[in-house]
């Protein structure tokens, strides 16, 4: 049996968290219209955003208009109606009938909606910035020129703490609009003055969240936010041990990238993200029972990790599956982003410095990143390894040959390196690259 990549949009969960995904600039406009401030930003602790009723985070990449743009109405109609879901589930059925009969395969085109994001690199281009820098600040450069009207702060997380081109990207915008970048030492609590140096940068922010709302911040509130934040890492968890680790693919790779940029902003707002969780378990259980979602570790279809920087070419994701694979795009940095538990005992803003301390507990560098990739593809029993080698990063790229090196020592596995600086970018160099690793995997 073939893989679909795209039967998961037929999980009525999957389609509500992609709609909302696509409709950031809509969510923008309906939340001005409230009276709210936006916040953009690109990597955690954006959940912190939840802090007061008047503040809205956006994920930088979901600033864009997405292709089809002007049919949106009618898929939020057709999605109310519960309808969309069921027009890919039909969709996926005919296709399957299809296969048997001809070879030819038809799919939405999926470069498409990467066109949007190519659109924002272009913007950066045109603007001069760094051609050096990776696709990722391009991206995120390209979204503040185009929408910088659109929000009202910007928060800079934690990427800039290890990257010197996101610290340049946010001091240029700090310039001219209103920035707060949360700074965090290397290393632990144990770190002299690291955990007087993230007290303070928490209480500078909701100093900043009240000025810009004129609202105080009420912390038992902020803990029932962030009781729904746990319960969100608890279902991440849940949907890796449950079944990713036991061989299901549950989420082939366009609802993992989904997933993953959901998990940043938690798509603007957290009881909608809390609950298509949810659902979207019980879908799976429900699946899995009726063979929707198989088991491709029993049914030997090679599952490979994919790891380093963020971000890829559909190119590469199709030349998988193509050769009868599938990608596995599930945690990229060892930052427990998705895991591990905010302590919502006594003091919020105390415990919210130690389990910010601890998410982001980098103390060998890369090395940290390195142990993270082999532990994952240990855990999961993978076939093969993509490390996706993106142009510009001087924090993750360099690592690619010591990571290999562990690899063959370790667990054994083909692993191939893919260079990545834009998309559209050596596409037949990328397919090339994929059919004959995968010839190794087999």
């Amino acid at each position: 049996m073939s893989v679909n990549p795209l039967q998961d949009f037929a999980m009525q969960s999957v389609m509500d968290i992609g709609l909302q995904y696509i409709n950031g600039l809509r969510i923008i406009k309906a939340s001005r219209n409230e009276g709210k401030k936006i916040i953009g930003g690109f990597m955690p602790p954006m959940e912190l955003c939840f802090s007061t009723d008047q503040t809205k985070p956006i994920w930088l990449p979901r600033f864009t208009e997405f292709p089809f743009q002007g049919l949106f109405n009618a898929f939020n109609k057709l999605n109310k109606f519960r309808v969309l879901a069921l027009s890919v589930k039909i969709w996926n059925l005919f296709q399957g009938i299809l296969s048997k009969i001809s070879s030819s395969k038809m799919s939405p085109n999926l470069n498409k909606f990467s066109s949007a994001f190519s659109g924002l690199n272009q913007i950066s281009e045109t603007a001069n910035y760094d051609r050096d820098s990776c696709i990722q600040m391009r991206l995120c450069y390209g979204a503040y020129l185009k929408y910088q009207h659109e929000f009202d702060l910007l928060m800079g997380g934690f990427d800039a703490n290890n990257c010197l081109y996101f610290a340049k990207c946010y001091e240029r915008i700090g310039r001219q609009k209103p920035l707060f970048f949360f700074q965090k030492p290397y290393g632990d609590k144990n770190v002299p003055h690291a955990l007087e140096l993230v007290i303070r940068e928490l209480e500078d922010f909701f100093q900043l969240l009240e000025k810009l709302t004129n609202e105080s911040i009420d912390y038992e509130k902020v803990k029932e936010k962030m009781r729904l934040v746990n319960d969100v890492k608890k279902m991440a968890a849940l949907i890796l041990n449950r079944y990713f680790k036991k061989g299901y693919v549950p989420l082939h790779w366009p609802a993992s990238v989904l997933l993953h940029g959901a998990f940043v902003d938690y798509l603007s707002d957290i009881k909608f993200f809390h609950e298509k969780l949810r659902l979207l378990i019980a879908e799976i259980e429900a699946n899995i029972k009726s063979g929707t979602i198989r088991n491709y570790k029993k049914e030997d279809i090679p599952r490979i990790l994919f790891v380093g920087s963020p971000g890829f070419d559909p190119v590469l994701a199709q030349a998988i599956d193509n050769q009868g694979g599938s990608l596995l795009y599930i945690d990229i940095f060892p930052n427990k982003l998705r895991y591990e538990l905010i302590d919502l005992s006594g003091d919020f803003i105390l415990k919210y410095a130690y389990y910010l301390l601890g998410r982001t507990n980098f103390t060998k560098g890369i090395e940290n990143s390195i142990d993270f990739w082999i532990r994952q593809a240990s855990l999961l029993h993978v076939d093969g390894i993509v490390f996706n080698d993106v142009w510009g990063c001087r924090f993750v790229a360099p690592s690619f040959r010591l990571f290999k090196d562990r690899v063959q020592e370790e667990l054994e596995i083909p692993v191939v390196g893919v260079g990545f600086h834009e998309m559209g970018e050596n596409v037949g160099q990328i397919s090339t690259r994929i059919e004959a690793f995968m010839e190794l995997v087999k």
